[in-house]
């Protein structure tokens, strides 16, 4: 064998087994009965400072009985937060007792922690020392909620194409079932679509020990070219994320790349969550110019999260004009899907 195809033969070997081991890199949990104490814990918890200033937290399991979390001061994103004033904990788990302690700003190792917490059966108590110049009372309890996106199960209207609703994979390339009605990752549509507007539900697997984009990655592709990141970035902001240099652009609901969402609305993972997509074509004149650019609108879980967004010019890739298919992402983890449809319209309405 020639040195170079010994090298080259080498190299396939070393990235294969890469990526083979990625399955198993990270305990891996795809339902809540086997996820153990520390899916417990994790969540989100919304009640009130001193009995009259709402508040609510995301608490995040990291593995091995550790936790960090963010406080939002108003309601959890999309239901109360202002997108303001935030502050965040750490905490640990030991001989049966989480305990937190937290620091309002952006400096989790300083000392003299102003907050402390405990949970015990779905409830969150503890004291906010930050707010003592507004408040006479300053503790606080939280109770554990498991919010449900408001379009999970909508039903496709009339004139809908059924793209999948557990039952078959004919509108699919490659696809297969798996849970008895679930559509796994890596499954591309026959048919190629323009303007569209598109209902999917996803559940991403509880990673706990994984960061970053190992974290239940996949991406829904529209029309094969621009991927909405489909990724376990529950609880991450700008200052806890510790994640790789575009994890602010790939939290799930991003626009990979190109644009990152206004509001993370990520659910906690083993929670289906939803996305309501509306894609619209470039539009040209008579001589072929582009007079209007290719735009969309995301809905995760309910809440728009990127309004008639401008996308950047396709042309270098390819002609922008031609439809493409919808195509979900198999990046090595296991999320899962179901419930898809997407309707068509025309031209006209594109804009």
């Amino acid at each position: 064998m020639p040195k170079w195809c010994a090298f080259c033969f080498c190299t396939f070997e070393l990235i294969a087994t890469s990526l083979l081991d990625a399955d198993d890199r990270y305990p891996t949990f795809t339902n809540i009965k086997e996820a153990g104490l520390d899916y417990a814990v994790q969540g989100e918890y919304v009640g009130l400072v001193g009995g009259v200033l709402p508040v609510a937290a995301q608490v995040i399991a990291l593995g091995d009985g550790v936790f960090e979390g963010v406080t939002f001061y108003g309601g959890l994103p999309g239901a109360g937060w202002d997108g303001g004033q935030l502050s965040y904990f750490k905490g640990k788990t030991k001989d049966g007792n989480t305990q937190f302690v937290g620091k309002y700003g952006y400096k989790l190792e300083e000392k003299n922690d102003y907050w402390h917490a405990t949970i015990d059966h779905g409830v969150l108590r503890g004291s906010d020392q930050s707010l003592r110049n507004q408040l006479n009372d300053v503790s606080f309890v939280l109770h554990k909620v498991r919010r449900e996106s408001p379009t999970v199960g909508i039903q496709p209207p009339k004139g809908a194409t059924v793209l999948f609703d557990g039952t078959n994979t004919e509108a699919w390339e490659r696809a297969k079932i798996i849970e008895g009605d679930l559509l796994d990752r890596d499954a591309k549509t026959r048919q190629s679509f323009q303007n569209h507007r598109i209902h999917l539900e996803f559940r991403t697997p509880f990673m706990p020990t994984a960061r970053g984009m190992h974290r239940g990655n996949s991406g829904v592709f529209i029309r094969n070219k621009y991927e909405i990141q489909i990724v376990d970035s529950f609880g991450w902001t700008l200052v806890n994320r510790r994640f790789e240099r575009n994890s602010w652009v790939g939290r799930c609901g991003g626009i990979e790349e190109i644009l990152p969402p206004e509001i993370n609305m990520c659910f906690p993972p083993l929670t289906w969550q939803t996305y309501d997509i509306e894609y619209f074509m470039p539009r040209y004149d008579d001589q072929g110019e582009q007079i209007m650019p290719p735009m969309m609108t995301v809905a995760l879980n309910g809440v728009i999260i990127h309004n008639r967004r401008v996308l950047p010019p396709e042309s270098e890739v390819r002609d922008d004009r031609d439809p493409g298919p919808l195509y979900l992402q198999d990046h090595h983890d296991q999320v899962v899907f179901r419930n898809i449809w997407i309707v068509e319209s025309g031209s006209d309405l594109s804009h």
